[in-house]
Protein backbone atom coordinates (compact mmCIF):
# COMPACT_ATOMS: atom_id res chain seq x y z
CA UNK A 1 0.00 0.00 0.00
CA UNK A 2 2.92 2.49 0.70
CA UNK A 3 4.15 2.25 -2.68
CA UNK A 4 0.68 2.82 -4.14
CA UNK A 5 0.18 6.26 -2.13
CA UNK A 6 4.31 7.67 -2.84
CA UNK A 7 4.07 6.68 -6.45
CA UNK A 8 2.23 9.60 -8.14
CA UNK A 9 4.40 11.38 -6.17
CA UNK A 10 7.26 11.12 -8.82
CA UNK A 11 5.18 11.29 -11.87
CA UNK A 12 4.70 15.04 -12.15
CA UNK A 13 8.00 15.84 -12.56
CA UNK A 14 8.03 13.52 -15.80
CA UNK A 15 4.64 14.36 -17.20
CA UNK A 16 4.93 18.24 -16.32
CA UNK A 17 7.66 18.13 -19.21
CA UNK A 18 6.49 15.82 -21.52
CA UNK A 19 3.06 17.62 -22.56
CA UNK A 20 4.93 21.17 -22.91
CA UNK A 21 7.79 19.65 -24.87
CA UNK A 22 5.31 17.86 -27.21
CA UNK A 23 3.41 20.97 -27.48
CA UNK A 24 7.13 22.85 -28.45
CA UNK A 25 7.65 20.18 -30.77
CA UNK A 26 4.64 20.93 -32.77
CA UNK A 27 5.02 24.53 -32.64
CA UNK A 28 8.57 24.19 -33.87
CA UNK A 29 6.99 21.74 -37.17
CA UNK A 30 4.57 24.16 -37.83
CA UNK A 31 6.68 27.04 -38.08
CA UNK A 32 9.08 25.13 -40.26
CA UNK A 33 6.18 24.15 -42.54
CA UNK A 34 5.64 28.07 -42.86
CA UNK A 35 8.65 28.61 -43.64
CA UNK A 36 8.73 26.22 -46.74
CA UNK A 37 5.31 27.52 -47.46
CA UNK A 38 5.11 30.99 -46.20
CA UNK A 39 1.13 31.40 -48.04
CA UNK A 40 0.19 28.32 -46.23
CA UNK A 41 -1.17 30.13 -43.27
CA UNK A 42 -3.26 32.53 -46.16
CA UNK A 43 -5.11 29.75 -47.50
CA UNK A 44 -7.20 26.80 -46.50
CA UNK A 45 -4.53 25.20 -44.33
CA UNK A 46 -4.97 28.76 -42.17
CA UNK A 47 -8.01 27.07 -39.66
CA UNK A 48 -6.47 23.17 -39.54
CA UNK A 49 -3.70 24.84 -38.24
CA UNK A 50 -4.81 26.70 -35.60
CA UNK A 51 -7.49 24.21 -34.46
CA UNK A 52 -4.12 21.76 -34.53
CA UNK A 53 -2.08 24.56 -31.97
CA UNK A 54 -5.67 25.02 -29.88
CA UNK A 55 -6.20 21.41 -29.56
CA UNK A 56 -2.68 20.65 -28.51
CA UNK A 57 -2.51 23.38 -26.00
CA UNK A 58 -5.63 22.44 -24.62
CA UNK A 59 -4.49 19.15 -23.96
CA UNK A 60 -1.42 20.16 -22.36
CA UNK A 61 -3.15 22.15 -19.99
CA UNK A 62 -5.68 19.50 -19.03
CA UNK A 63 -2.68 16.79 -18.64
CA UNK A 64 -0.51 19.63 -16.51
CA UNK A 65 -3.72 20.18 -14.55
CA UNK A 66 -4.56 16.77 -13.92
CA UNK A 67 -0.62 15.89 -12.70
CA UNK A 68 -0.24 19.19 -10.32
CA UNK A 69 -3.78 18.19 -8.69
CA UNK A 70 -2.91 15.04 -8.45
CA UNK A 71 -2.66 14.77 -4.66
CA UNK A 72 -5.36 17.82 -3.77
CA UNK A 73 -8.54 16.96 -6.05
CA UNK A 74 -7.76 13.53 -6.48
CA UNK A 75 -9.04 13.10 -2.90
CA UNK A 76 -11.40 16.14 -3.09
CA UNK A 77 -13.20 15.82 -5.99
CA UNK A 78 -12.25 13.39 -7.89
CA UNK A 79 -14.50 13.76 -10.26
CA UNK A 80 -12.89 16.98 -10.97
CA UNK A 81 -9.83 15.33 -11.39
CA UNK A 82 -10.75 12.76 -13.61
CA UNK A 83 -12.05 14.88 -16.01
CA UNK A 84 -8.95 16.71 -16.75
CA UNK A 85 -7.16 13.52 -17.67
CA UNK A 86 -10.74 12.26 -19.61
CA UNK A 87 -10.37 15.91 -21.27
CA UNK A 88 -6.56 15.33 -21.86
CA UNK A 89 -6.92 11.96 -23.02
CA UNK A 90 -9.58 13.19 -25.49
CA UNK A 91 -7.55 15.81 -26.80
CA UNK A 92 -4.52 14.10 -27.41
CA UNK A 93 -6.69 11.32 -29.94
CA UNK A 94 -8.40 14.69 -31.20
CA UNK A 95 -4.74 16.44 -31.65
CA UNK A 96 -3.48 13.17 -33.29
CA UNK A 97 -6.49 12.93 -35.98
CA UNK A 98 -6.20 16.86 -37.02
CA UNK A 99 -2.31 16.59 -37.40
CA UNK A 100 -2.66 13.17 -39.77
CA UNK A 101 -5.59 14.86 -41.08
CA UNK A 102 -2.93 17.99 -42.28
CA UNK A 103 -0.38 15.83 -43.34
CA UNK A 104 -3.00 13.89 -45.87
CA UNK A 105 -3.94 17.24 -47.33
CA UNK A 106 -0.44 18.87 -47.90
CA UNK A 107 0.90 15.44 -49.39
CA UNK A 108 -2.32 13.74 -51.25
CA UNK A 109 -3.26 14.14 -54.93
CA UNK A 110 -5.23 17.11 -55.78
CA UNK A 111 -5.24 19.30 -52.88
CA UNK A 112 -8.55 18.21 -51.30
CA UNK A 113 -8.92 21.62 -49.06
CA UNK A 114 -11.30 23.83 -50.87
CA UNK A 115 -9.18 26.97 -51.93
CA UNK A 116 -12.57 29.29 -51.34
CA UNK A 117 -14.76 28.62 -48.65
CA UNK A 118 -15.76 29.14 -45.41
CA UNK A 119 -14.04 27.37 -42.18
CA UNK A 120 -16.59 25.00 -42.08
CA UNK A 121 -16.47 23.91 -44.95
CA UNK A 122 -12.58 23.66 -45.19
CA UNK A 123 -12.70 21.64 -41.47
CA UNK A 124 -15.45 18.95 -43.27
CA UNK A 125 -13.21 18.42 -45.77
CA UNK A 126 -10.27 17.92 -43.53
CA UNK A 127 -11.94 15.93 -40.93
CA UNK A 128 -14.29 14.24 -42.77
CA UNK A 129 -12.44 12.42 -46.30
CA UNK A 130 -13.66 9.45 -48.10
CA UNK A 131 -14.95 5.95 -46.17
CA UNK A 132 -12.09 4.64 -48.02
CA UNK A 133 -9.08 7.23 -47.11
CA UNK A 134 -6.14 5.65 -45.64
CA UNK A 135 -6.68 8.36 -42.98
CA UNK A 136 -9.04 6.36 -41.04
CA UNK A 137 -7.19 3.02 -40.81
CA UNK A 138 -3.56 5.41 -40.30
CA UNK A 139 -5.35 7.24 -37.18
CA UNK A 140 -6.24 3.37 -36.05
CA UNK A 141 -3.06 2.53 -36.22
CA UNK A 142 -1.62 5.59 -34.04
CA UNK A 143 -3.86 4.71 -31.46
CA UNK A 144 -2.90 1.21 -31.41
CA UNK A 145 0.68 2.28 -31.16
CA UNK A 146 0.36 4.85 -28.25
CA UNK A 147 -1.86 2.38 -26.39
CA UNK A 148 1.09 -0.60 -27.27
CA UNK A 149 4.01 1.71 -26.82
CA UNK A 150 2.88 3.24 -23.32
CA UNK A 151 3.08 -0.10 -21.66
CA UNK A 152 6.99 -0.49 -22.94
CA UNK A 153 7.47 2.98 -21.88
CA UNK A 154 6.22 2.13 -18.72
CA UNK A 155 8.61 -0.25 -18.33
CA UNK A 156 11.79 2.03 -19.04
CA UNK A 157 9.94 4.59 -16.44
CA UNK A 158 9.96 1.99 -13.70
CA UNK A 159 13.91 0.86 -14.00
CA UNK A 160 15.08 4.78 -14.35
CA UNK A 161 12.75 5.54 -11.18
CA UNK A 162 14.30 2.26 -9.48
CA UNK A 163 16.65 3.95 -7.53
CA UNK A 164 14.34 7.23 -6.27
CA UNK A 165 11.53 4.93 -5.76
CA UNK A 166 12.05 1.89 -4.36
CA UNK A 167 9.19 0.18 -3.94
CA UNK A 168 10.77 -3.49 -3.28
CA UNK A 169 11.30 -6.50 -5.33
CA UNK A 170 8.44 -7.64 -5.35
CA UNK A 171 6.26 -4.30 -6.69
CA UNK A 172 8.73 -4.67 -9.72
CA UNK A 173 8.12 -8.44 -10.17
CA UNK A 174 5.00 -7.38 -10.62
CA UNK A 175 4.73 -4.20 -12.55
CA UNK A 176 7.55 -4.70 -14.75
CA UNK A 177 5.97 -8.04 -16.42
CA UNK A 178 1.97 -6.01 -16.54
CA UNK A 179 3.64 -3.05 -18.00
CA UNK A 180 5.27 -5.33 -20.62
CA UNK A 181 2.08 -8.04 -21.10
CA UNK A 182 0.64 -4.89 -22.28
CA UNK A 183 2.96 -3.50 -24.39
CA UNK A 184 3.49 -6.99 -26.02
CA UNK A 185 -0.38 -7.63 -26.52
CA UNK A 186 -0.91 -3.95 -27.45
CA UNK A 187 1.96 -4.66 -30.48
CA UNK A 188 -0.08 -7.70 -31.36
CA UNK A 189 -3.16 -6.09 -32.26
CA UNK A 190 -1.33 -3.32 -33.70
CA UNK A 191 0.19 -5.64 -36.49
CA UNK A 192 -3.07 -6.01 -38.18
CA UNK A 193 -3.78 -1.88 -39.16
CA UNK A 194 0.34 -1.49 -39.64
CA UNK A 195 0.44 -4.39 -42.40
CA UNK A 196 -2.90 -2.63 -43.70
CA UNK A 197 -1.64 0.62 -43.83
CA UNK A 198 1.71 0.08 -45.35
CA UNK A 199 0.03 -2.48 -48.22
CA UNK A 200 -2.77 0.42 -48.59
CA UNK A 201 0.13 3.29 -49.45
CA UNK A 202 2.38 1.14 -51.23
CA UNK A 203 -0.42 -0.42 -53.39
CA UNK A 204 -1.88 3.29 -53.95
CA UNK A 205 1.14 4.66 -55.29
CA UNK A 206 1.93 1.66 -57.37
CA UNK A 207 -0.44 -1.57 -57.52
CA UNK A 208 2.35 -3.56 -59.15
CA UNK A 209 4.70 -2.58 -56.07
CA UNK A 210 7.33 -1.52 -58.62
CA UNK A 211 7.41 1.72 -56.77
CA UNK A 212 9.07 0.84 -53.30
CA UNK A 213 10.19 3.68 -50.31
CA UNK A 214 13.66 3.88 -49.03
CA UNK A 215 14.52 0.51 -47.82
CA UNK A 216 16.03 1.25 -44.19
CA UNK A 217 13.08 3.15 -42.76
CA UNK A 218 10.38 0.07 -44.63
CA UNK A 219 12.38 -2.28 -42.78
CA UNK A 220 12.17 -0.55 -39.79
CA UNK A 221 8.31 -0.92 -39.80
CA UNK A 222 8.67 -4.35 -39.68
CA UNK A 223 11.61 -5.40 -37.86
CA UNK A 224 11.05 -2.85 -34.79
CA UNK A 225 7.94 -3.57 -33.96
CA UNK A 226 8.89 -7.69 -33.74
CA UNK A 227 11.76 -6.73 -31.32
CA UNK A 228 9.57 -4.86 -29.64
CA UNK A 229 7.31 -8.06 -29.05
CA UNK A 230 10.25 -10.21 -28.61
CA UNK A 231 11.84 -8.17 -25.65
CA UNK A 232 8.73 -7.54 -24.32
CA UNK A 233 7.24 -11.16 -23.89
CA UNK A 234 11.06 -11.54 -22.60
CA UNK A 235 9.95 -9.30 -19.53
CA UNK A 236 6.35 -11.10 -19.14
CA UNK A 237 8.25 -14.58 -18.84
CA UNK A 238 11.26 -13.57 -16.11
CA UNK A 239 10.86 -14.36 -12.60
CA UNK A 240 13.18 -11.53 -12.07
CA UNK A 241 12.08 -8.97 -14.95
CA UNK A 242 14.60 -6.23 -13.15
CA UNK A 243 17.91 -7.91 -14.70
CA UNK A 244 16.47 -7.73 -18.31
CA UNK A 245 17.31 -3.74 -18.31
CA UNK A 246 19.25 -4.51 -21.98
CA UNK A 247 16.09 -6.36 -23.36
CA UNK A 248 13.61 -3.20 -21.82
CA UNK A 249 15.68 -0.48 -23.47
CA UNK A 250 15.96 -2.21 -26.65
CA UNK A 251 12.10 -2.91 -26.62
CA UNK A 252 11.56 1.26 -25.89
CA UNK A 253 14.63 2.10 -28.84
CA UNK A 254 12.18 -0.45 -30.88
CA UNK A 255 9.01 1.39 -30.25
CA UNK A 256 10.61 4.53 -31.31
CA UNK A 257 12.44 3.54 -34.24
CA UNK A 258 9.32 2.02 -35.49
CA UNK A 259 7.20 4.92 -35.05
CA UNK A 260 9.92 7.51 -37.45
CA UNK A 261 10.14 3.91 -39.88
CA UNK A 262 6.49 4.14 -40.40
CA UNK A 263 6.13 7.94 -40.78
CA UNK A 264 8.84 8.17 -42.64
CA UNK A 265 7.23 5.44 -44.92
CA UNK A 266 4.45 7.12 -45.46
CA UNK A 267 6.01 10.70 -46.04
CA UNK A 268 8.08 9.26 -48.49
CA UNK A 269 5.12 7.73 -50.71
CA UNK A 270 4.28 11.42 -51.07
CA UNK A 271 0.88 10.67 -51.01
CA UNK A 272 -1.32 9.89 -48.14
CA UNK A 273 -4.82 8.30 -50.19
Amino acid sequence: MSSMTNAPASLPCWWLSSPPLSLLLTGISVLRAVQMEPDMLAGPYRMPVVALLALHAGTTLCAVLYFVTWKGLASRLPLLHRLFGLSAGIGGAKTLFVALAIVRALFVAGHPLPATGSALEVMLALLLPAGNALLWPAFGLALCAAAAFGGVYGTQWLVLRRQQDDFGRDHYNFTLPWCAAWGMYGTVVMLAPLGYVLWRALSQVSPTFGVLPPLVPFALCIIAPLLCLTCSMAVTRSATPMRLKPAITVAVLAAIAGTAGVLSTLLSLSRIG
